[in-house]
């Protein structure tokens, strides 16, 4: 289809998109607007307390950036807001909530009303509380084919993921239905209930403890667990300017530039590239100098302890610190 033709599939629909304030969202939003001005209406759903503060986020976070600055031109100030009031239509709820968080008579006159669903709505920040990304990024998408369901003339559900979905993967990636739980490298397996078990489990334990401890620590706690269930707190320091250093034993010495170098490529911490070691040994004995300071075998490290014990705590408390929360 080319872009004709995918216009005139929105003529005339119902939309209900879900991530209008993130990145992709806005631009899909402003996007229909400009290409497809006969779209019939556009339920945007954001997390919000009530329609009110719904409205609000629209306002502040889609509609009021300059990205619409084309659709203000195009047809004037009054002509926007005119377009705007008839097109679009703030909705509070969250996507990882049953049914949207939306109320039952809300929820089934919507149903009926809505014959398209793009479902973008993500979080995409690395540092995230592990219970949120599990509610949004994981129940967001069963929840939203559930909904979809629910729509009886519903003609398309689009989700929308990141490209982290693809793994390390590269070129034309074409959609292939993975049972649930399914992981892309072979042998892995996330059971979303057991993680949610874990999460309820932990906060159990924190509310126990602390006998009514307070939001901030429940919030550390459950972000550093998401660093332990996820990813590498390397890259949440870098990617937050939250860490200058390489964190490390000050008794060891390492081919840190060859350890960055596999993460890059998304390589696993055990396969260790110590390209950069060899030419600094060739480097020092062409000078004449002592080579016995390079003089070691990488692979004699235990990077599974050193990565565990030293390197993430280490990042952990030094990123915190540098943010002023420790």
């Amino acid at each position: 289809m080319d872009a004709v033709e995918v216009a005139g599939c929105f003529r005339d629909k119902t939309i209900l998109v879900t991530g209008s304030t993130g990145f992709l969202g806005k631009l899909l939003v402003e996007k229909i607007l400009r290409v497809q001005p006969d779209v019939k209406k556009l339920y945007l759903l954001v997390r919000a307390p009530d329609a009110a503060s719904a409205e609000q986020r629209i306002l502040s976070q889609v509609l009021g950036k300059d990205l619409f600055n084309t659709l203000r031109e195009k047809h004037g100030l009054a002509g926007f807001q005119k377009l705007i009031k008839e097109k679009i239509v703030p909705l509070a709820g969250d996507v990882g909530t049953r049914d949207f968080g939306l109320n039952s008579s809300r929820l089934e006159d919507l149903c009926e009303e809505i014959d398209i669903i793009i479902h973008g709505a993500a979080t995409t920040s690395f540092y995230e509380r592990y219970d949120v990304s599990l509610a949004t990024n994981a129940l967001g998408a069963q929840y939203g084919c559930e909904f979809a369901k629910k729509c009886p003339n519903l003609k398309m559900l689009l989700h929308v993921s990141t490209a982290f979905v693809a793994g390390t993967q590269e070129g034309l990636l074409p959609e292939k239905a993975l049972k649930m739980g399914q992981a892309l490298r072979l042998g892995y397996h996330l059971d979303i209930e057991a993680e949610l078990q874990l999460v309820e489990k932990v906060k159990t334990g924190l509310t126990a403890a602390k006998s009514g401890g307070s939001d901030q620590s429940e919030k550390t706690i459950m972000k550093e667990l998401g660093l332990k269930r996820t990813i590498d707190a390397l890259i949440v320091a870098y990617d937050e300017q939250a860490f200058p250093c390489f964190v490390g034993d000050l008794k060891d010495t390492m081919d840190a530039l060859a350890l960055f170098t596999g993460m890059r490529k998304g390589k696993s911490f055990t396969t260790f590239d110590d390209t950069n070691l060899t030419r600094m040994r060739k480097e020092v004995k062409m000078n004449g100098n002592d080579g016995s300071l390079f003089n070691f075998d990488v692979k004699s490290m235990d990077w599974h302890q050193y990565l565990l014990n030293v390197h993430v705590p280490a990042v952990l408390k030094y990123g915190r610190k540098k943010k002023g929360s420790v």
